[in-house]
């Protein structure tokens, strides 16, 4: 078979639309004790201004706001992003409005 394609690609998405062929799916329960975890974690890490701005991008009625989020924080994660630079990226990925 010659050509490529992308394993191992993780895509996070809310709801069940745009369901793929051949892909996996795991559902994710909520877990009110981990997610206090991840805000603290977030918080030390980038920031009020970043945790804000996650917050308000959650909220967003945009398809692919969990794919951005995800995105962000990896990149924030890895280094690539910094700073102002964190809510700069995940404006301009989701619509949020303008933060101080």
């Amino acid at each position: 078979m010659n050509g490529s394609f992308a394993t191992n690609v993780l895509k996070i998405q809310t709801g069940a639309s745009d369901l793929c062929l051949f892909a996996q799916y795991r559902e994710v329960m909520p877990d009110a004790e981990c997610a206090a975890k991840v805000a603290r974690t977030l918080r030390r890490r980038f920031g009020e201004q970043a945790w804000e701005a996650i917050s308000y991008a959650l909220a967003s009625e945009e398809a692919d706001k969990s794919q951005a989020v995800y995105e962000t924080i990896a990149a924030g994660l890895s280094g690539r992003i910094r700073g102002t630079a964190f809510c700069r990226h995940l404006q301009s990925h989701v619509s949020i409005g303008c933060l101080h």
